[in-house]
């Protein structure tokens, strides 16, 4: 946008009159207050620009913490940092909602990767994998090629998600979740896939490329204690069906030749 449209959004917030009183009044709307925060940074005015943050701080909400993050990464005031903080925050709020808006596939790839980095995002990992990259409708790196006029291959859908690839913690989805998800996406390599398999089933865990620390925000740690505590006959069964599950996988990955 030129800054002549910013310029009449400042102007119609009264600019002479927050000059002399410090006071926007009731000026600020959801529809000039990006404009205002525009001019405030670009014209070093930081009180102005405090207010404007406060404004939006207030309309915060699930269905716009997105959009409201994306735009204000663009300034560099010092008080950005806070609010970028309180988007977050509401992400790890209500992830499982947010991950499933359209405001989602909107956001870009700086923004995707600062998500998926958050140890307290409050969904199960299945569901981030899913909102990222799984086939059930649109999904981020499908929606980044369609922008970017690119058919959504394999290869065009990793370079589009590109480091936040690594970000997801494939190590925690169950043996199901990974063969009927990224073993049939295409979006993980044959190596890649064989890799977590071997680190889920290895006693001494080997190197891996992609983190499987549990996010806290899930809650996990009290899940695990009651899996730790279940009978020795489900323990059993759930072995079993584990290695079910693995042979299935190896089956389904093995014949694609994919390096």
């Amino acid at each position: 946008m030129a800054d002549v449209e910013f310029a009449v959004g400042f102007l119609f917030l009264d600019a002479a009159q927050y000059m002399y009183t410090g006071s926007t009044q009731d000026s600020l709307r959801v529809g000039n207050v990006w404009q205002t925060i525009y001019c405030a940074d670009k014209y070093n005015l930081p009180m102005l620009m405090d207010m404007c943050l406060q404004f939006i701080r207030s309309q915060l909400k699930d269905d716009n913490c997105l959009a409201y993050l994306e735009n204000v990464k663009l300034f560099a005031h010092g008080c950005v940092a806070a609010f970028v903080e309180k988007c977050l925050e509401t992400v790890d709020a209500s992830t499982t909602a947010i991950l499933q808006s359209k405001q989602f596939l909107a956001i870009r790839q700086d923004t995707l990767v600062m998500l998926l980095q958050r140890n307290s995002l409050s969904a199960e990992e299945n569901t981030i994998y899913t909102a990222v990259e799984k086939y059930t409708g649109f999904t981020w790196s499908a929606e980044a090629c369609r922008k970017n006029n690119l058919e959504p291959s394999d290869d065009n859908r990793r370079q589009m998600l590109g480091a936040a690839l690594f970000l997801v913690r494939f190590p925690l989805l169950t043996d199901s979740e990974l063969v009927n998800g990224p073993a049939k996406s295409g979006l993980l390599l044959d190596s890649e896939l064989l890799a977590i398999y071997k680190y889920k089933n290895a006693v001494t865990k080997p190197p891996l490329v992609f983190p499987a620390d549990y996010r806290t925000g899930c809650g996990f740690a009290g899940f695990r204690f009651k899996e730790r505590s279940a009978s020795l006959s489900h323990r059993f069964l759930e072995f079993h069906h584990s290695l079910l599950s693995r042979n299935m996988w190896i089956i389904s990955i093995w014949p694609s030749g994919r390096d």
